[in-house]
C-alpha cells in the first residue's frame, strides 16, 4: 500500500499490486479532509492495524484510520503567530 497527499488536500491509498490506477481508498468525500496542500505523509503502526498521519498548509495534523472508508480525526492544530517588534 502507498499513501498519497495532493494540491488539493485529497489523501489516496493505492494497492501497488493491482493493475488499475485508481486509489482503493481516498479521502475526496470526507467531510474533514484537508482544505489546502498536504505535505507529507506517514504510516503510523498502532497494535494490529497500520493508521495514516497527514499533515496540510491547512495547519492540521490528522491521523487517518481505514475502515469502510478513511475516518479522520485530528491530533493538531498548528496556529500561525505574528511577531509584533
Amino acid at each position: 500500500m502507498v499513501a498519497t497527499g495532493d494540491y488539493e488536500g485529497v489523501i489516496a491509498i493505492y494497492d501497488i499490486r493491482s493493475a488499475g490506477n485508481k486509489p482503493v481508498i481516498d479521502s475526496r468525500d470526507c467531510k474533514d479532509k484537508h482544505i489546502d496542500v498536504v505535505w507529507e505523509v506517514q504510516w503510523v503502526s498502532k497494535g494490529t492495524q497500520d493508521n495514516l498521519v497527514s499533515i496540510s498548509s491547512d495547519g492540521r495534523i490528522v491521523e487517518w484510520t481505514m475502515k469502510k472508508k478513511l475516518e479522520s480525526s485530528d491530533l493538531m492544530q498548528l496556529k500561525r503567530q505574528t511577531n509584533y517588534s
